[in-house]
């Protein structure tokens, strides 16, 4: 494995943290960025204690400069970071559109999008000179389809995903792929927010053919196959991590 250094946005929590799990079990050194600096301090002490190459780094992504500081300082301490996975975002706010304030739309798409684009802008010519990278864009099944009462995140995601197939068709000449991972629901907080024991989370398991939740796991490991150099044919993909919810109607 020639490009060992990775990054990931968002990887606190949820399914961040189980996509951090995987890259340090696949040998990578990984930098974590969130903004929740509580997160990032319990993440760094469990995985001190096993020795793995890992760098916390406290701020938000929608800060230029902080990203740029943070992206010099990851690859003076691990190296080049060939591997990007834009996996920070926000659930919510659920409202009608008239009902949202300019605020909560801005937030919801500067962090899914603004975030991306500045690390983006900053580490495509580094892996463009080395004629190799991943871009990993965690986006949603919304990113896809539509819904009610989620214009920001739905446009959001949508928006994201055109990001992923505008970067595929521009680096890949360079050797850099860049593909979308659109989980459905999982059983985190932020997939399904009143917990797997709730009415909703069974209205959702009833409602995906497989009959249950998804796991952060499950969406690590799809990440942890697009990572590999061995995918390097699989470049502009939306891939769907649902249980077969995009695929289903309901019509009975």
């Amino acid at each position: 494995m020639k490009h060992k250094t990775a990054i990931i946005t968002g990887g606190g929590g949820g399914i961040g943290l189980a996509i951090l799990r995987r890259f340090i079990k696949d040998g990578y050194s990984v930098a974590l960025f969130d903004k929740n600096e509580e997160a990032l301090s319990h993440v760094l002490d469990d995985y001190s204690r096993i020795g793995a190459s890992l760098r916390c780094f406290h701020i938000d992504i929608r800060d230029r400069e902080a990203a740029e500081k943070a992206l010099k300082e990851t690859e003076e301490s691990l190296g080049f970071p060939a591997i990007l996975v834009n996996n920070a975002g926000i659930g919510g706010p659920f409202k009608e559109l008239p009902d949202l304030t300019p605020e909560e739309w801005e937030e919801v798409l500067d962090v899914k999008i603004k975030g991306p684009f500045n690390f983006l802008r900053i580490l495509l010519p580094g892996m463009a000179r080395k004629k190799f990278g991943r871009v990993i864009n965690i986006a949603s099944l919304y990113g896809i389809r539509g819904g009610a009462l989620s214009s920001a995140y739905i446009a959001a995601n949508h928006a994201l995903v055109g990001l992923t197939r505008s970067v595929a068709a521009e680096w890949g000449p360079r050797g850099i792929t860049s593909n979308a991972v659109c989980p459905g629901y999982i059983d985190t907080a932020m997939g399904v927010e009143k917990g797997p024991r709730s009415d909703y989370a069974n209205r959702v398991q009833e409602r995906t053919p497989v009959r249950r939740l998804g796991s952060p796991e499950e969406i690590a490991d799809m990440v942890s196959f697009l990572a590999r150099e061995k995918s390097g044919y699989i470049n502009g993909g939306t891939f769907s991590v649902d249980g077969g919810l995009a695929v289903d109607m309901g019509i009975v």
